[in-house]
C-alpha cells in the first residue's frame, strides 16, 4: 500500500482501448499504482474505431493467416497479450469514455469535454490504446502526451499487436520502439525512451512477447525520472536525447496488405526451409579460440580449442599464475545445456590440459567472472536460473572454491561484471525486470564500497543501456592508455552474434555514458556463426565462437 498522499505525486491520466487489456498493459498500470511517485488519477476508455469490414479482412488475409499459423505453436507463458480485466485494478479511479465519434463531434462539444479533462489537473496523459491520437488531447497536460511508437508500424492499423511483424518476416536485426512525448498537435514527437529487442526468427509471438514485457516497465521508469528531475529538467533531457540519438528512425510501412506481405512471407518460409536443411546436415556449438601475441584484429590467425562431441565450451576468463594461463570456462553437456564451471591449464605455447570441473550446482552456471580483493581471488558465475548473484572464494588455486555469499537475491541478473574505479566498486549486469522479458536487452549498473557488499545501490539512470545490440556484458572491463573499455554482446541477429568494444566516457554515481569504438562480427570464417566473450591477459587473448560443422 502507498503511504499518505504526497502533493508531489505525478497525476497520470491513462488512455485504454477497453477494460479488458493485454497483460503487459495491466502490469504497467500495476507498477504505477504501486509506485511512490505517481498515481493514476483518470482513465479514458477510447472506444475502438478499427477496420473490421470484409474488405479489410480480405486485404490483410496473409497477415491474419500468419498470426493463426503462429498461434498453433507451443503456448508462451507468461503471455504479454493475454487479456486481463482491469476493472478491479482501476475501481477507485475516475473514468471517462471517449466515444468513437469524437473526431466528428461539433467543436463546442470537444471544448467542453477538454475543459472537463483539464479540471482533473492531470500532469501526464499516457496512451496505451491502439489507434490514432485523439485531437486536442495532446496539449491538455503540462508534462505532455506520451505514447509508444514502433518502427515499421502499419499506418492504417497502428496497433501494438502488429509491432515487430514486418521486422520478423523480413529478418531485420531487431525490433525498435520509443516512448514519445508530444506537447501539442503540431510539435514533433520527442523520444523519452528508446529500446531495441532481439528477434527470435523461429517465433514472431515469442519475439513480440519478450519485447512487450520489457515495454511494460518503461512508463513507470520514465515517470520516476520525471518525478526525480522535475518538469523543466525532464523536458530538457528529452529534447537533448532526441537531438542526439545516433540510430536512424525507420519509417513505418504503409500497410500490412497482401501485396506488401506476399514476397517477404515467401522469403521467410524459404529461409525456414533452408535452416531446417542445414540443421539436418550441420551441427553448431560453442568453441574456445585464442591468440598468443594477437588481438581481436587478427582473428583469422586464432587457434581453436574444440570441446568433446557431447559438450560445449564458452565464456573464457583468464588468470595467470607461475607462468601458466588458467582458463575458467562454462562447460555443458549438449543434451542438457546445464552449465557448470571448469578450468583449463594452458602453457605459454598454447598447449592445454583437459578441463577439470570446479563448481557444479543443480542449476545453470556460466560466465565465471573472477576478481581479486584483499589478496583473495573470488568468482561470480552467472546464476540467474537461481535468481541470485553468487560469490565463490578460492581456497586452493585453481581447483578448490567454496560458496561465500549472495550479493543479490530474487533478481534475474545475467553476466555480472565488476570493476573498481575512483574508490567505488561498480557492477554491470543485464537484468530482466519482469518475468517474460529478455535477458539480453537491458544493462543495469550498481555501486558499493566493497565488491562483497550485500547492499548495492542501483544507478539512477538504470537501465543504462536498453538495446540488444550493445547491452549484455561480454567480458571483463579493461583499461588501455588510461581509458576504460567495456566489451559487450551484439545479439541482434542471434544470441551472441557479435562483440562490441565500448569506451566508457562517463562513470559516476549520477551519470553513465559510453560509445562504441569497435564492432566485431563473425565474418572472418564461414564456419564461425557467432562470438560473444572477449578477455585478455598478457599476451593471451581469448574469445568463444559458435562453429558450424558437418554431422558425423
Amino acid at each position: 500500500m502507498k503511504s499518505a498522499k504526497s502533493e508531489r505525486w505525478i497525476r497520470v491520466g491513462v488512455i485504454l482501448g477497453s477494460k479488458h487489456i493485454p497483460a503487459w498493459q495491466h502490469s504497467a498500470l500495476q507498477q504505477i499504482i504501486d509506485s511512490d511517485c505517481a498515481e493514476i488519477a483518470l482513465v479514458l476508455v477510447a472506444e475502438p474505431n478499427g477496420r473490421t469490414g470484409t474488405d479489410s479482412k480480405a486485404s490483410e488475409f496473409l497477415y491474419r493467416w500468419f498470426l493463426q499459423y503462429e498461434a498453433r505453436k507451443p503456448r508462451i507463458s507468461p503471455d504479454a497479450f493475454a487479456l486481463k480485466d482491469a476493472t478491479t485494478l482501476l475501481s477507485n479511479v475516475s473514468q471517462i469514455t471517449l466515444s468513437q465519434t469524437y473526431r466528428s463531434e461539433p467543436i463546442d462539444n470537444k471544448t467542453r469535454f477538454l475543459n472537463d479533462l483539464r479540471g482533473k489537473n492531470i500532469d501526464v496523459l499516457v496512451s496505451l490504446a491502439d489507434g490514432q491520437l485523439a485531437e486536442g488531447l495532446m496539449s491538455m497536460c503540462p508534462d505532455g502526451f506520451w505514447h509508444f511508437q514502433h518502427d515499421y508500424q502499419d499506418l492504417n492499423r497502428n496497433n501494438h499487436a502488429s509491432a515487430g511483424f514486418w521486422e520478423f518476416i523480413t529478418r531485420k536485426p531487431c525490433i525498435t520502439s520509443r516512448l514519445v512525448v508530444r506537447q501539442d498537435n503540431s510539435k514533433q514527437a520527442e523520444s523519452a525512451y528508446l529500446t531495441c529487442s532481439r528477434l527470435d526468427y523461429l517465433s514472431h509471438c515469442r519475439s513480440r512477447n519478450e519485447h512487450f514485457w520489457k515495454i511494460a516497465a518503461i512508463v513507470p521508469r520514465v515517470l520516476r525520472k520525471l518525478y526525480n528531475d522535475g518538469s523543466q529538467s525532464f523536458a530538457d533531457a528529452v529534447q537533448h536525447k532526441t537531438s542526439n540519438e545516433i540510430r536512424d528512425v525507420i519509417q513505418p510501412t504503409v500497410r500490412l496488405s497482401n501485396a506488401k506481405v506476399l514476397l517477404p512471407l515467401i522469403g521467410y518460409f524459404g529461409w525456414c526451409f533452408r535452416q531446417n536443411l542445414l540443421r539436418k546436415v550441420y551441427t553448431e556449438k560453442w568453441h574456445l579460440m585464442f591468440g598468443l601475441h594477437q588481438d581481436l584484429h587478427d582473428l583469422t590467425n586464432f587457434h581453436t580449442l574444440a570441446p568433446p562431441k557431447d559438450k560445449f565450451w564458452a565464456d573464457p576468463f583468464i588468470v595467470r599464475a607461475n607462468g601458466v594461463f588458467y582458463l575458467f570456462i562454462e562447460e555443458a553437456e549438449l543434451k542438457t545445456g546445464v552449465g557448470y564451471i571448469s578450468v583449463i591449464e594452458m602453457d605459454k605455447c598454447g598447449n592445454v590440459k583437459w578441463p577439470r570441473v570446479i563448481i557444479k550446482r543443480p542449476y545453470h552456471l556460466s560466465y565465471p567472472f573472477i576478481f581479486e580483493f584483499e589478496n583473495h581471488l573470488y568468482m561470480i558465475p552467472e546464476s540467474a536460473e537461481n535468481k541470485t548473484i553468487e560469490v565463490y572464494k578460492c581456497l586452493e588455486f585453481p581447483f578448490k572454491w567454496e560458496f561465500d555469499r549472495h550479493l543479490m537475491e530474487n533478481v534475474s541478473a545475467y553476466d555480472a561484471t565488476l570493476i573498481e574505479d575512483g574508490g567505488v566498486w561498480w557492477m554491470f549486469a543485464t537484468v530482466a525486470e519482469l518475468e517474460g522479458a529478455s535477458s539480453m536487452d537491458e544493462l543495469c549498473l550498481f555501486f558499493a564500497d566493497s565488491p562483497l557488499s550485500r547492499n548495492w545501490t542501483p544507478h539512477p539512470m538504470n537501465p543504462i543501456v536498453s538495446d540488444v545490440r550493445n547491452a549484455r556484458p561480454a567480458g571483463a572491463l579493461y583499461r588501455d592508455g588510461g581509458k576504460l573499455y567495456r566489451p559487450s554482446q551484439n545479439s541482434a541477429h542471434r544470441y551472441g552474434y557479435g562483440l562490441n568494444i565500448n569506451r566508457v566516457m562517463e562513470l559516476s554515481k549520477s551519470a553513465y555514458r559510453e560509445e562504441i569504438t569497435e564492432e566485431f562480427k563473425p565474418d572472418w570464417d564461414r564456419s564461425v556463426k557467432a562470438l560473444h566473450t572477449y578477455n585478455r591477459c598478457g599476451e593471451l587473448t581469448m574469445i568463444d565462437a559458435i562453429r558450424r560443422s558437418k554431422k558425423s
